[in-house]
């Protein structure tokens, strides 16, 4: 860090002003104090209980200008509108924070990665297990947030790293010594709706084990090419496919398992 840095939180309530007018006092409020950054929640309902809503405990005033204390927008949606609204202003754009386990995670990266292209590089994505009051009364399974939010996490990072392939599915079984990561790509310059998959583990020292789908009629491993993988993906690749033959239709997936595995060693070490 470079110093201690200040920003200004938005609740996203709807008021009497309309449904945007406070968090937009709010952000001009925060671009003319010059703080670092504008933040807004991800909620389905308030966390100002109805019953404590009214004008016996907000006052009359309070409670015209919060006439529905559950009217919350949607966070990213709201950060496009304030970046498209308020061009000059260079503050940081965060949402604090966005729910794992209500949001598909493929969806908040593409909504991050938007807002990060918008903003010119000044989006954050800040996520977490969630609340179950903002998860059960809508239907939303609650079972394990924080492996939810883990695998989340996972799914998120792959796909910001993948380089241009389209990430299928990250699943993470529990490693048995070692970093376990499983990573399926389809590669979109071919046109061809053929996948690849890697499946890794990966030792401290850099030793490990590797399997690839998708490249033979079942998985495939061959424990030989596993002794180069502290060399990196390029050696472990090369005793992998060694005497492959691809056809002209498929050939695109050799360079795509180089591709892939250097992404999930690079993953497993950090």
């Amino acid at each position: 860090m470079t110093g201690f840095r200040v920003g200004l939180t938005d609740l996203l309530v709807y008021t009497g002003l309309g449904p945007m007018a406070m968090t937009r006092a709010n952000y001009l409020t925060a671009a003319a104090t010059r703080v670092d950054s504008f933040w807004v929640p991800d909620h389905l309902n308030s966390l100002i209980p109805r019953s404590i809503g009214t004008a016996k405990y907000i006052g009359t005033a309070g409670a015209k200008l919060l006439p529905r204390p559950d009217a919350i927008s949607e966070p990213w949606t709201a950060l496009g509108y304030l970046a498209a609204k308020n061009r000059f202003a260079r503050l940081r754009l965060g949402v604090g924070v966005t729910d794992a386990g209500r949001r598909n995670p493929a969806v908040t990266a593409q909504a991050a990665a938007t807002l990060h292209l918008l903003t010119r590089g000044r989006a954050i994505l800040g996520i977490g297990t969630g609340e179950r009051e903002g998860n059960e009364p809508y239907g939303v399974d609650w079972s394990k947030p924080v492996a939810r939010t883990i695998e989340a996490l996972a799914t998120i990072r792959a796909l910001w790293a993948s380089p241009g392939e389209l990430v299928t599915a990250v699943t993470l079984p529990k490693p048995v010594g070692g970093t376990q990561v499983y990573r399926k790509v389809r590669d979109r310059a071919s046109y061809a709706f053929a996948l690849v998959s890697v499946a890794a583990v990966v030792q401290r020292d850099g030793s490990g084990r590797v399997a690839l789908g998708g490249v033979a009629h079942k998985p495939w491993r061959i424990e030989a090419a596993e002794a180069a993988m502290p060399r990196g993906a390029r050696a472990v690749t090369a005793g992998l496919l060694s005497g492959a033959k691809p056809t002209q239709e498929n050939a695109f997936k050799l360079p795509l398992v180089e591709r892939t595995l250097g992404a999930v060693l690079t993953q497993a070490k950090a």
